[in-house]
């Protein structure tokens, strides 16, 4: 008898546990909740061209490279100066006519700087400062828009031509610029070797156009714009010696010619190519006129 509200009791107990545990239980590992995926905000839309001014209307120089592609890193290490310094420059007007600053980074050299268009690199700052080169490239955009689509990309020529090894190797930067037809506003670009690719050090501009002829500032001369070869005041001795006195010097070595009377071989000369076959050998050589006839030898004794 005592048996039965024990049962009770059990059932209603395994009932209540039943019927009251809402917890879900796992055998294993429990498996981890996945992440709430947050919404990526959306990429920035490129901004449209500025408008053109000045020599830009009603064309200006971005709208003739705001369909090209940009280069890749691939063909930025195979430019070389002097021959594709107008490449590397109309990479930039890519950039900047399709509103694209990923790239930038890859066209300047670590220390690149813009300022005004003085090769004395006046007033010059960073352009990848600490905006990233926001402000450069919004400045850039702007006058980009001041010279008209076809306007032309000046170099100077790098005379003799045996100074553009100094810009091939680096040991010299090259100068170019777009320069606008009255003459006023010039884009300017600095092309140096880093790391072993070409890139941009530096970029002379004005934000604002100029109205009139900029007035030349004090100081020390600019550089030339292209290398400068030195010409020595005496002529180059292709042989030299060396002192015997003191024997750190050289002195050029000269040639003395030899007074060997015409038609005749200096003692010791050899012939540099054999005589034909039936050429009779070279006659001995003879006496210079005048010259008194050499005294017979003496008989010898009987």
């Amino acid at each position: 008898m005592p048996r039965a509200p024990l049962s009770c009791l059990g059932l209603a107990v395994l009932a209540g546990l039943a019927i009251g545990c809402n917890t879900s239980h796992h055998l294993g590992k429990v498996p981890r909740e996945s992440p709430i995926t947050q919404a990526q905000p959306p990429a920035a839309q490129p901004r449209p061209l500025p408008p053109g001014t000045a020599e830009g209307v009603p064309e200006h120089l971005l709208q003739e490279y705001v369909d090209r592609e940009p280069a890749t890193e691939a063909e930025m290490r195979t430019w070389q100066l002097p021959y594709q310094a107008k490449r590397i420059a109309v990479a930039l007007m890519i950039l900047a006519a399709r509103d694209d600053m990923t790239g930038l980074r890859n066209l300047f050299t670590l220390d690149a700087r813009w300022g005004l268009p003085d090769r004395r690199e006046y007033d010059a700052r960073p352009i990848i400062g600490d905006d990233g080169g926001r402000e450069f490239f919004d400045i850039f955009r702007e006058v980009a828009t001041r010279f008209s689509r076809k306007e032309a990309f000046f170099c100077p020529p790098i005379l003799p031509p045996i100074a553009q090894l100094y810009v091939r190797n680096g040991a010299e930067p090259m100068w170019c610029a777009y320069l606008s037809r009255d003459g006023l506003d010039i884009l300017a670009f600095k092309f140096v070797y880093e790391g072993g690719s070409a890139k941009i050090g530096y970029i002379g501009m004005l934000p604002a156009r100029p109205t009139e002829g900029l007035r030349p500032r004090r100081g020390p001369a600019p550089p030339p714009m292209t290398p400068q070869i030195k010409r020595g005041t005496s002529p180059p001795a292709p042989f030299l010696q060396i002192d015997q006195n003191d024997g750190t010097t050289t002195t050029p070595l000269t040639i003395t010619p030899r007074d060997t009377p015409p038609g005749t071989l200096p003692p010791g000369a050899l012939q540099l190519a054999p005589s034909a076959p039936g050429t009779p050998p070279p006659a001995a050589p003879t006496a210079p006129i005048g010259t008194p006839p050499a005294a017979p030898a003496p008989a010898k004794a009987p």
